[in-house]
């Protein structure tokens, strides 16, 4: 009876032990393929990650193209304006010109008149010279 008690007490431990060792190896492959899913999620997070940083750098460049951007928008108002400005002051001297060059011409016009005035007492004064005769 004690060696049959004995061996069943073995057998149980031996039972026990055969499901220890399947728990084990069950934990075992569980935790590899927690471990595989784990290190897939570290390199997906790395993806990530990289691709966060890789999109930072992207925006960090547009930034810095917008604000060459901006600079040379400005750059391009201040030369408009220029522009402007120095178009109107060619306008106003132009202005200028065209009334310098009509009274200059309206002077012309009353010399011409002038000159036909004073042809025309020179030639009656010589008219008139004519009359008196010098001997």
């Amino acid at each position: 009876q004690a060696a049959r008690n004995i061996a069943n007490l073995i057998a149980e431990i031996q039972s026990t032990i055969n499901n220890t060792h399947r728990t084990v190896e069950d934990s075992t492959k569980s935790i590899e393929e927690q471990s595989e899913v784990v290190n897939t999620t570290k390199d997906v997070f790395e993806g990530i990650l990289n691709a966060v940083k890789f999109i930072v750098e992207k925006i960090e460049n547009l930034t810095n193209s917008l604000r060459e951007i901006e600079e040379h928008k400005n750059r391009i108002v201040d030369s408009i304006q220029n522009i402007a400005a120095v178009s109107e002051e060619a306008a106003a001297s132009a202005e200028e010109v065209s009334a310098t060059s009509e009274e200059q011409s309206a002077i012309v016009e009353e010399m011409a008149s002038t000159a036909n005035e004073l042809k025309s007492y020179a030639n009656t004064l010589i008219e008139a010279i004519k009359q008196f005769k010098v001997e």
